[in-house]
């Protein structure tokens, strides 16, 4: 059923807007490329932090056995 409907509303736009498929299918190759582009420099982002905070975590252990005086 929404499959009917998004290829109604397709039909619909395309009749009332006519637009160049190719150019479309150009736009469309752009907005995937884009969205890899983007998911890799978040996950990239995600690892960067993870690694910050088990720095972090490292740091403030060994800082806190330094204060009670164990190594």
């Amino acid at each position: 059923m929404a499959a009917n409907v998004r290829q109604l509303i397709k039909s619909l736009t395309e009749h009332v807007f006519p637009v160049n498929r190719r150019e479309l299918e150009r736009l469309e190759a752009q907005r995937r490329k884009t969205e890899i582009f983007v998911g890799f420099f978040v996950i990239k982002l995600l690892v960067r932090h993870q690694a910050l905070k088990f720095h972090m975590r490292v740091i403030m252990e060994k800082h806190d056995k330094s204060a009670r005086g164990t190594n």
